[in-house]
């Protein structure tokens, strides 16, 4: 019956892993998005990034992001450390990658 619980607790904590991870994607694509307008700020758009992740996802640590402009496209980079709701088991550290095409004025 332990045993159980226990899965229960996992199942539930890998679930709860999957939505704050499209919640995160669904931040850094608009990120990506809005980096690509040639007249962006990247440090406003970092910091804004880390606010809306907080804000978005309770109980997670960024531990690095990074928004890298090349001619053709922007790369927004962050590494994340989240401890799930519920028992603590262990946390997770998981890095997430987004690009988007250079919005090139005509």
């Amino acid at each position: 019956m332990g045993v159980f619980f226990l899965l229960i607790a996992v199942v539930v904590q890998l679930g709860f892993l999957v939505i704050a991870r499209s919640a995160v994607s669904a931040s850094m694509e608009a990120a990506a998005r809005r980096a690509a307008v040639p007249q962006s700020d990247t440090s406003d758009e970092r910091a804004r990034l880390r606010t809306e992740i907080q804000a978005v996802v309770p109980g997670i640590k960024i531990v690095d992001t990074s928004i890298k402009r090349s001619l053709e496209d922007v790369t927004v980079r962050a590494t994340f450390e989240w401890t799930p709701p519920g028992p603590s088991l262990i946390p997770i550290q998981f890095t997430l990658e987004r690009s988007h095409a250079s919005v090139v004025p005509p």
